[in-house]
Formats: C-alpha cells, sequence, structure tokens
C-alpha cells in the first residue's frame, strides 16, 4: 500500500489531481471507494480539493500496492513532462532575449507555450490511461526543428462530443506525408457529416483504431521535430497525444484591444494570405485546415507575424440576441437552479435552451430587450469575454450545487456585433501581469549577468 509518510503539504495539488483520477477510474481499495473512504472518517464532501492532504494520502494508503503504483507512475510521468515544458520555456525565453539568436520558429514556440490562453487548452490530462506524450529529448533550439501539422475530424459518440475519426499530417512542403480515417470507439450518435464530410457509409470497412493513429503520429514526431496546428489542443485531447513542443497558430495573432481573442483559421488565412480557406458551403477537410495552419507559419517565418488585426465585423443573428449565454455549469445543476437566478428580476423569466449534460446552454427569453435588461439586473460585477461581449460571474442560488458559480454573458457586443473591446479592469489587470513579468524578466538577467 502507498503509505501516507510519501507525502506532505507540498503535494496537495498532486493528491488532488491523483484522486480525482481515482474517482474518474472508480478505483477501490481496502475500504471501498473514496466516497466509501470518507464515510470512514465520518466527512461527507466528496470533492477532493475540500481535503487535507493527510486524508488524501490516507485513502491512497488504502489501495494495494500494484494499485498504487499504476496510478503513482502515470501521475509522476505527467508531472516531468510538465518540468520539461517548462524547462523548454526557460531555454526559450533565455535564447530569444539574445536578439542575435532569435529563430522566427522558436519565437512561435515560445509565443505560443507563454501565450495567457495556454494553460486553458494545453492542461492535457494525459496522465489517464490510453494517453502518449512525446519527450522533451530530440528537441534542439540550437538548430531549427522539422515542423509538421495536424488536423483531426471528430464525431460524436455516445460517451465523447469529439471523438476522433480521422488525421492528416502536413509537411513543410505542404505535402501529405500522412492522412487516415480512424474508426471510432464507442457508438456513432452524429458523424457531424455537415462539417466533417463523413458517413456511415464512408466509415465502412476503416480498421484504424486510435491507437493506430497514435503511434503512426509518434513515429512521424520522433527527433527535433515541432507539431503546428490551429487550436491544437482540440486534435490533441481527440488524438489523445500530448507533445512538448507546437506552434498553435491562433496564439499567435490577436485582434485590436481583444489580448486574449483567439482569431479563427480562417479569418487568419484571409487577412494574412490573403485568400479564402475553402469555399462557402464546403464541408471541413483536416487535410486542407493542416495546410493553410503550415502556410500560416511559412509565412510568419519569411514575412514576420502581423500586428494585432482589426476584429472582423460580423453582426449577431436577431434571433441570437434573444438569448444569454450560460456556461460553467456545474455537472449536478438542473435548469430549474438557473432560472432561480431571475426570481428577483422584473423582466419575463427565460426559458433554458440545451443539454446540461454539456455544462452551458442558452437563457431564451422572448425579446432582445427582455435578455438585456434581465443581465442588467442580474447580481456581480460585469466584465467581459475575450470576444469582448458583457459577462457576469454568478452564484447559484437553489438547488444541490448552490453557492457554486456559473458565468453569463450576452451573445453580442456593442451595437449586435459579434467582437467588442476589452473591459478597462481587464486591461488594467493584464498591464499589471505584464509588469509584472518584465520585471521577473529583469531580475533573472540581473542575476544571470551576476553570476558571469
Amino acid at each position: 500500500m502507498a503509505g501516507s509518510q510519501e507525502f506532505g503539504l507540498t503535494d496537495k495539488h498532486f493528491l488532488v489531481r491523483v484522486v480525482k483520477d481515482c474517482q474518474k477510474a472508480k478505483l477501490q481499495g481496502a475500504q471501498g471507494s473514496w466516497k466509501d473512504y470518507l464515510k470512514s472518517q465520518t466527512l461527507t464532501k466528496t470533492d477532493p480539493t475540500l481535503h487535507s492532504w493527510q486524508i488524501l494520502a490516507g485513502f491512497l494508503a488504502t489501495l494495494s500496492r500494484p494499485q498504487a503504483g499504476v496510478v503513482l507512475g502515470r501521475h509522476k510521468d505527467w508531472e516531468q513532462h510538465q518540468q520539461q515544458r517548462a524547462a523548454l520555456v526557460s531555454r526559450l525565453s533565455q535564447t530569444n532575449a539574445t536578439e542575435s539568436c532569435q529563430d522566427p520558429i522558436w519565437l512561435m514556440v515560445e509565443k505560443s507555450l507563454t501565450h495567457p490562453r495556454f494553460s486553458e487548452g494545453y492542461n492535457l490530462s494525459s496522465f489517464e490511461q490510453g494517453w502518449m506524450r512525446t519527450s522533451s529529448a530530440g528537441l534542439d533550439i540550437s538548430s531549427r526543428p522539422c515542423l509538421l501539422s495536424l488536423d483531426c475530424e471528430m464525431c460524436q459518440t455516445a460517451t465523447n462530443v469529439r471523438e476522433l475519426i480521422g488525421l492528416s499530417v502536413v509537411n513543410e512542403a505542404g505535402s501529405t506525408v500522412l492522412k487516415m480515417l480512424v474508426k471510432p470507439a464507442g457508438k456513432v450518435l452524429d458523424f457531424r457529416t455537415d462539417v466533417t464530410g463523413a458517413t456511415e457509409a464512408t466509415m465502412q470497412g476503416v480498421t484504424y483504431n486510435k491507437q493506430d493513429a497514435q503511434d503512426a503520429v509518434q513515429k512521424l514526431m520522433q527527433g527535433n521535430v515541432v507539431l503546428v496546428g490551429h487550436a491544437l489542443h482540440h486534435d490533441l485531447h481527440a488524438l489523445q497525444l500530448d507533445p512538448i513542443a507546437v506552434i498553435d497558430t491562433s496564439l499567435l495573432c490577436s485582434y485590436k484591444d481583444l489580448a486574449t481573442c483567439t482569431p479563427s483559421l480562417a479569418n487568419l488565412v484571409s487577412q494574412m494570405l490573403n485568400r479564402s480557406l475553402r469555399q462557402e458551403g464546403a464541408p471541413h477537410d483536416c487535410e486542407q485546415d493542416a495546410a493553410a495552419a503550415m502556410q500560416l507559419v511559412n509565412h510568419a517565418i519569411q514575412h514576420g507575424l502581423p500586428p494585432p488585426m482589426e476584429a472582423p465585423q460580423i453582426k449577431v443573428s436577431k434571433s441570437d440576441l434573444k438569448k444569454l449565454f450560460v456556461h460553467s455549469i456545474p455537472s449536478a445543476a438542473q435548469p430549474a437552479d438557473l432560472l432561480h437566478l431571475f426570481e428577483a428580476c422584473t423582466c419575463a423569466c427565460p426559458t433554458v435552451e440545451g443539454n446540461m449534460k454539456d455544462r452551458r446552454g442558452h437563457l431564451v427569453f422572448k425579446h432582445a430587450g427582455d435578455a438585456n435588461e434581465a443581465f442588467k439586473q442580474l447580481p456581480g460585477a460585469q466584465d467581459t469575454d475575450s470576444f469582448g461581449r458583457a459577462q457576469k460571474q454568478l452564484k447559484l442560488t437553489a438547488g444541490s450545487c448552490k453557492g457554486k458559480i456559473v458565468k453569463i454573458r450576452k451573445m453580442a457586443a456593442h451595437g449586435g456585433l459579434a467582437f467588442g473591446k476589452d473591459s478597462s479592469q481587464k486591461m488594467h489587470a493584464m498591464q499589471q501581469e505584464a509588469q509584472r513579468k518584465l520585471k521577473l524578466q529583469d531580475k533573472q538577467r540581473k542575476r544571470k549577468k551576476a553570476k558571469i
């Protein structure tokens, strides 16, 4: 059994993640499941974050030695993987700080890995069974790496809304070096044909599974290789692959007055390459998208990255203006819990649209004016999301999730536009963070000079 003496206060975050993984895998120790163990300690709250490191370590101590060895080993390997990425970022920041050493490819890697939104998408759960990770052993920042661009097709199954069904890998010359269809695991509910172009007929006879796809991509990534893609974390989630070095084209550029808004691939292709990504109405093509992401990187290598761009002047539809978008919904929350937030509002009560299991949905009103007035009357400070749309963070006031946070935002920014501007509060917070980072970098440079 895993003894609690192996751990201490500084291991709390590690232990929380391990116990959550045990919960998900339904592992049982000598005293049963995590929930059973808590009962034996006369504790009721099952959220691991609410318990001390001693309680968390105590549960792990009830697991058999083989069980504990496997689960702890996976999480320790994952932590080493995170440390390898952090070490790469540190080396890149030191190298790129010297102008004569700047390499456009490694600069784009650094820009991707240090983007404020990188951790949102790339905190990949590669400690879970079925995932693969690449090593940093072959990465050499003193030489030009090989670039490969990846894009995946996904369908919806009974157990996964983004199940892998196909992928393409394109090299720097734009040639496709890997293209394969992948047999989805589980019953397919929706091939998303309008997006993927896939149908039951096109998937007939497909025998490659996800592990075959992982092996094929992993084989291509041996050595000094950087993986390219647009919003690549979605593809990596579907493929269950966690590389160290990536260039995410969605994190390379930004819009004016929207520091954390990530431009779409279609908009970047239009603004940087002066062409359309695909013909209007044509389905998503992963080979085409992989090639487009690579072309954007090649363009940036030759011409540099553009300054912040003007956001597209897109109007939100009138029907959507009657709605408020709600997200970050607790998994156990019910529609009635959301509606309870509007009990004090003087406008008409909305209806809830969407599947609560997706942890997001819409609150639909009869008129756009009702939606605006209801949002105005909701308590809480107003800020903006990454698109510059007004948003509020609220605590649920009823139901089993009472006290837990949800976020509610408008469907459009000022004037019914899809894009707005960052709030003054957000801009001030980002300026402070930027100043903090500059001070830290200055201290690091001074320490380095002192050692020399």
